[in-house]
This record gives C-alpha cells, structure tokens and sequence, in this order.
C-alpha cells in the first residue's frame, strides 16, 4: 500500500514547512508524518492526508529540519543532575556527542579516582571500571537528548598509570588496546584525545601510534585536542596527519582553531596541510563554534610540569612559595603571558564555592585589582581556594579565521560546552553553551555566507556521517524522529560573555523520538533520549 494513502491515527504531522532533509539537497515545502519513534513519511505539500493526532501547520513561514548533532559535547555525567539538558535542547540539538577531549568518567580506578572526583564532582558510589556500567547508569536517566558516546584516551591511561609523564613501556601497552577494544566492542563510537591536558599532554609517538592502529582495527574515529593551538599550532596538526597516513584511521579534530595574533596567518597553512590529506584519500574532518573565544580550564595557561602526578601535586606547586617561583619563572617564558594585554585578554567564567563566585565576570586583571594582589599570584591563589576547579574564557581568534575554517566543507558545528541549567549555579559559561547553533544559522545562513541546505547539513547529516551513526541526521522515511523547526526570521543568540545563561529566539519546536521536547522555548516534561551504542 502507498504510505501516503495509509491512515495513521496515532501520529504527529508537521504541515508546509519548508524542509531541508540533511544532506544538503536543495528543499521543499512539504509535510513530515512520524510516530513516538521514527519519520514515517516525508512529502511534497498535502500528499500527506491530515490524519495525524497533532499538527503542526508551518504555513510555509518556517524550516524543518533533522535535529541538530553536537559533535563536541561535555555532558559526560550531566544527565544525572539535570536530566532535561535544557541549553541543548532550547538551541534544537536533539543529540550530542560526549566524552571529548581525552577525558570520560570511565574507566575509573585505583590510580585515576580521585581526579576524576575532582573533575566531574562525583560521590565514590559512580565509579565506573567499565564503559557497559557507565552506559547502563546514563540510559536510565532517560535524558532529554540522544547521546553518543566516546572513550577518552587520557582516562583509559590514568587508570593504568595516573599522571606520571614515563615512557610507554609493552606491558602496559598492551592492557591499553585490551581495554581499548574492550570499549569500541561495548558500544564507543571512537576515542578522543585531549593532548593538552594531563596525562594526554605527557604522551609519546609510541602510545599515540596505538590509539590510531586500534581505532583503525575496530572502524572508529579517532578525535583530538591538539597537542597545541597556538605558536606550535603547525607542528602540533602535522602530529597528528603523520599517525592518521600511517595507520588510515579516521581522524577528526575538535574544536579547531588559531589562538594568538601573531599565529592568525597561519590558518592557511593548517588549511593546506588538511585539504592535502583529504586529496590523498584521508578521512579528515574537525568541528568549530562560531564564536572567536575559547573557553576551557583556566590552569592551562600553567607550564605542563606541574600537572604530573595529579590535582594534589598540582595544587602543591601553587601552594608552596620556592614551587611558586619556578611555576612563575616558566610562566613567563612564553611570551604570550608577558604581552600587557594577556590578563585583562582571560574572563573567569565559573569557580567552585561561593567565596569564589564573585569573580564569575571578571578578568584576570580584575581579580588582581579585587584582590590586591600580584596577577600572577592572584590567579594561582585563585586555583588553590577552588581546588583548580575554574574555568575561564580566553579572547584569542579572529572573526576572519573563524568563518575560514567552518566554512570547510569537512567542518561540523560543536558546542565544546557541556548542557548547563538556567539558575544561578550556571556562573558565566561561555555563550556557546546556550547559542551556538542559532548563533551559526543567524550569522553563516540568515547572512548568506552558506546557502540554507549546506548549512543546515553542517548541523546534522554530515555529522552523522563522521560518525557513522545509523538512522540519525537526516529527515528520511525509518529514521529516528528527531526534528526541529525554526523561524529563520527570528532566530537570534541571545547570550553573551557577560550574561549567557539566556535562551536562544526561534527554536519554535524539537521533537527527539518523535516526542515534544521543546516548544517555543518552554521545556516539555516528557524525555525521550537514549544512549546511542555502536
């Protein structure tokens, strides 16, 4: 029988919108029929007949979408505090990727516990040894969106060695692909590296090599913070092309980007260095925020010895005077710190424990100023008082570079933010953690500088593909009912650096599994997301 002349009494129609499918086709108007959970049909204008329970008539002023996939999230262990996700969902992203940036709250153990306690603030009873016990625990708190999930490689080698920087030696090597395999063949959909941060700043060629050669053998991608983003951003790209030639791994860099003015220029050389691979058959691809700050830890401006057997050390090269001098001393060896602009260049954007939350908003040079201290020892003062646990906003790119790299046609969109609430606790997250997709479509598609359909696809169907998510970011008959519309005419970021926790505009409606999440920007109380296993 033709789906088009079938009754459907228990499904939901969405009527005359105008819809863009994923895959960067040219759109239509037509209509989208689809049940509690998948699309059952998608048709030209009123060749769905209105048999539906609910319908939602667009009147041909709105666009109809696949619901938008974070390809860089942080909202490992989100879902068990704020099960809704509401700043996801409030920008139409009705799946996100997490475990990004080498670091997941699995596999937690002997060496890497307290750390990760640290981190994700987590009580002793949610320590994972697996991925299985960590996915089962996270599907049932039924989250507002769907999850994907990566291994990160910097846990899985502070399970068996914490924060020491040593070489690789076999041995560990191999209880490192074991457990490796052990998460790919559990359902991960890749491992993430997070080279910046320890212990994934401390490793070696041999240890890398290995992340790339088991990703390959299992059909997973292999995504990474680079080892560096700003002076050594070439050196640090070139790492990383070298192991994915060698190994024909899938490779996909998070968050890519140029920090620093007098590394501007060298976009065109990374660029060239990507469209390269690509011509030799390379599977590389990378997400980007359409914002020119970065936002992460603020005790990455710190030199990376410190960071060398955990927190606890760390905090005792901050604590103890003689260790303070030698941090100093390192620390302004890089003449990014010495340049006058740097400290009033860094926005403190959340700090842990009331007693800190009055620098929330404020630069670094602002604290000094509060504080009445020396900005160097007002911020590591600052690290002490919260146990590290600040993050920070750092003003670093241009507009120019940022509209280069997204407009690759390998580029995803990524929040690089885990979901955050709407109350006070939230601090000042960057604005990308509430914005970002609106943000895209106002400033690259409202603008014209992408056309709607390769734009819209940059949000969900290419996505899927880096992955190779099945039945997910594309508007297609059998595939998973996740969809928004939104008013192109409306749509606006509404946040800003200094007050972000504000919803985006014209995100009308966001189904996930074909159930309402979102509409006209209030929550739905129903979730329907599921942990998507590989």
């Amino acid at each position: 029988m033709n789906i088009l002349k079938k009754t459907f009494l228990g499904a939901s129609l969405i009527r005359s919108g105008f819809i863009v499918d994923g895959s960067g086709k040219k759109g239509f108007y037509g209509d989208v029929l689809f049940d509690r959970h998948k699309i059952l049909a998608v048709a030209k204008e009123k060749q769905i007949p209105q048999t539906g329970k609910d319908v939602i008539d667009c009147r041909r002023k709105k666009i109809v979408c696949p619901g938008f996939i974070d390809m860089h999230s942080h909202s490992d262990t989100v879902p068990f505090k704020i099960p809704h996700l509401d700043s996801k969902i409030c920008q139409g992203i009705t799946c996100e990727v997490i475990g990004n940036c080498g670091l997941t709250p699995f596999p937690c153990g002997k060496w890497n516990h307290l750390h990760l306690a640290d981190v994700y603030h987590m009580k002793g009873s949610n320590r994972w040894t697996t991925f299985r016990s960590y996915g089962k625990d996270l599907e049932k708190t039924r989250p507002g969106l769907h999850l994907v999930p990566l291994v990160g490689q910097g846990t899985l080698h502070s399970f068996y060695r914490g924060y020491e920087r040593k070489p690789a030696a076999a041995s560990y090597l191999q209880k490192f692909r074991r457990k490796c395999r052990e998460c790919f063949n559990q359902g991960a959909w890749g491992i993430s590296l997070g080279l910046i941060y320890p212990p994934g700043c401390f490793i070696e060629s041999r240890e890398l090599m290995e992340v790339f050669r088991g990703a390959k053998e299992s059909g997973c991608v292999v995504t990474a913070h680079m080892r560096d983003e700003g002076d050594r951003v070439e050196e640090a790209l070139i790492e990383l092309l070298e192991k994915a030639r060698q190994t024909r791994a899938r490779l996909h860099i998070s968050h890519m980007k140029v920090s620093g003015k007098r590394n501007w220029k060298k976009v065109t050389s990374i660029l060239g260095e990507i469209r390269a691979a690509r011509r030799d058959g390379l599977q590389i691809t990378a997400d980007r925020y359409p914002y020119t700050a970065s936002w992460t830890d603020l005790d990455t401006v710190l030199p990376d010895f410190i960071y060398e057997k955990g927190h606890k050390k760390e905090i005792e090269w901050l604590k103890v005077k003689e260790k303070r001098e030698k941090v100093r001393e390192v620390f302004f060896e890089n003449p990014a710190h010495r340049d006058n602009d740097f400290f009033r260049s860094v926005l403190i954007s959340q700090a842990r424990g009331e007693k800190a939350k009055v620098f929330e908003g404020k630069t670094l040079e602002d604290l000094s100023r509060m504080t009445q201290k020396d900005p160097f020892d007002a911020l590591c003062d600052l690290l002490v008082e919260t146990r590290l646990m600040v993050t920070a906003v750092f003003f670093g790119m241009c507009e120019r570079n940022m509209e280069k790299i997204i407009l690759e046609p390998y580029t995803v969109i990524g929040t690089d933010s885990s979901a955050k609430s709407f109350d006070k606790s939230a601090g000042k997250p960057h604005p990308r953690a509430y914005g970002t997709f609106p943000k895209f479509i106002e400033h690259f598609i409202k603008s014209g500088k992408i056309n709607l359909e390769k734009g819209i696809r940059k949000c969900t169907g290419l996505s899927s593909d880096i992955l190779g998510l099945k039945n997910t970011g594309y508007l297609k008959p059998g595939y998973q009912a996740d969809i928004v519309v939104f008013d192109m005419d409306r749509i606006r970021d509404m946040s800003t650096y200094t007050n972000p926790v504000v919803r985006p505009l014209g995100i009308d409606y966001v189904f996930v599994g074909g159930i309402l999440a979102q509409s006209h920007g209030q929550t739905a109380k129903e979730r329907n997301g599921h942990v998507i296993l590989r």
